[in-house]
């Protein structure tokens, strides 16, 4: 009995062997590996799956590998680039909050008088920065002049920051011609109005037809409006003929009020 069951598992030993082998070429005929570019890479890994010592195994962990190291890579590179992005938009705010914490410290320190003129300078400059966004056509450089008034000063910073009609009317006023007569009409009745009113500075200059004056003053509050009282006074006197083309003014701190009034002949 046992020999007589040795060709029967032979032949089905063979038969199994058949039978695979027809079932792998179907299984690859399905797969069409004849039309496929990469048939050879295909059947490269394959190998490698079934022979993980082989060289072509070896070579196509490696290339996963630098694939994924490349990967990896990359997502660094984002990450960092992402960062960098942040910490450009924070640099700018930490700034700002140290500028503002020393300011803090320095305000504890100050008087009240110092805290008021260090939010009108405040105040003052983001005016001044909206101003020069929104009209920039109003802020005109001023022209130097052989006079007094083209001399630096706070009076001229004034000017600067008013911009628009003070900075041209005194454009105007420095490119005229002076005008002994003109000059001589105004100057010393201008005075003496003035020198009856308790200002620290008065500076007065006329030309051929503008006037320009340029007072400084002390009073408590930082916004009293005494110099339009005083030239409410000045129109009520029997002399005076000429028109307010411009001014401006500032408090400049500690009481001191400053002025800047161009006066012209005519309207």
């Amino acid at each position: 009995m046992p020999q007589s069951r040795t060709p029967t598992l032979l032949f089905t030993g063979l038969l199994a062997i058949i039978l695979g082998i027809w079932s792998g070429n179907s299984f690859v005929y399905r797969l069409d590996l004849n039309r496929v570019p990469d048939r050879t890479y295909f059947v490269t890994s394959l190998k490698a799956l079934v022979t993980p010592d082989s060289r072509e195994s070896l070579a196509l962990q490696n290339a996963i590998y630098q694939s994924r190291v490349e990967a990896l890579e990359r997502q660094r590179s984002d990450a960092l680039a992402r960062l960098n992005s942040v910490n450009d938009y924070l640099a700018p705010l930490e700034a700002d909050v140290r500028t503002y914490r020393s300011l803090h410290q320095e305000r504890v320190r100050m008087t009240q008088e110092e805290q008021t003129q260090l939010y009108i300078d405040l105040v003052s400059r983001y005016r001044d920065y909206q101003r020069a966004m929104s009209e920039t056509e109003s802020f005109v450089p001023l022209e130097d002049g052989d006079s007094l008034m083209a001399l630096p000063s706070v009076y001229r910073d004034l000017i600067v920051r008013e911009g628009g009609e003070v900075a041209r009317a005194h454009n105007r006023f420095i490119k005229e011609p002076r005008d002994v007569s003109f000059a001589a009409r105004y100057e010393g009745p201008l005075r003496r109005f003035l020198s009856e009113y308790d200002l620290n500075r008065v500076i007065i200059e006329c030309r051929q037809s503008l006037c320009e004056l340029h007072l400084s003053g002390e009073w408590e509050d930082p916004y009293y409006q005494a110099y339009e009282a005083i030239y409410h006074d000045l129109e009520r006197t029997d002399w005076y003929d000429l028109t307010r083309l411009a001014g401006a003014h500032q408090y400049r701190g500690e009481g001191v009020q400053i002025q800047v009034w161009i006066l012209g002949a005519g309207s």
